[in-house]
């Protein structure tokens, strides 16, 4: 609600808090802050009040290339995980290469082909919107990547 809205409903902001804290700005936030531990047991124990931790970003991509034009499509299924320390900094990466497949059909049915592979084996689907070309592969005469996330049949 904006502060004239406030106003025609007759609240002004002398004396009144509701209104005041209606105009008030978001708190600030930080972005990384300390998680203290609550008990103190087992951080006492090593000498540390604050609790350390590593979190592990997943992310899954399909790929699709295709060496010269008249040769199969191949896909694979690509997980990578990305660890990052509580205050923010990247620990590590690793590329894992889970599985391939070969399909011998025009371009425009790969992309249903790859979905009913990915479903069936993996539970997982690429984001329709997400197919873009892979610059950066000079091996292949084509080469798309898309997104995955996991996926169910609604049928």
């Amino acid at each position: 609600m904006t502060a004239n809205a406030l106003r025609a409903a007759g609240l002004t902001d002398r004396g009144n808090p509701p209104l005041v804290e209606a105009l008030a700005g978001p708190p600030l936030l930080k972005s990384v802050a300390p998680v203290f531990d609550q008990d103190h047991t087992p951080a006492d124990r090593y000498g540390a009040d604050v609790l350390d931790f590593v979190v592990t970003e997943t992310t899954y991509t399909v790929e699709v290339t295709q060496q010269r034009p008249g040769l199969p499509f191949t896909a694979r299924f690509i997980s990578g995980e990305t660890d990052w320390y509580a205050d923010g900094y990247e620990a590590g990466q690793a590329t894992h290469h889970e599985s391939e497949q070969v399909f011998r059909t025009p371009l425009p049915e790969v992309f249903e082909l790859v979905n009913y592979w990915l479903l069936t084996e993996h539970h997982m689907a690429v984001l329709p919107h997400s197919w873009h070309i892979n610059s950066l592969d000079a091996d292949n005469q084509l080469s798309l990547l898309g997104h995955a996330a996991p996926a169910r049949t609604t049928g």
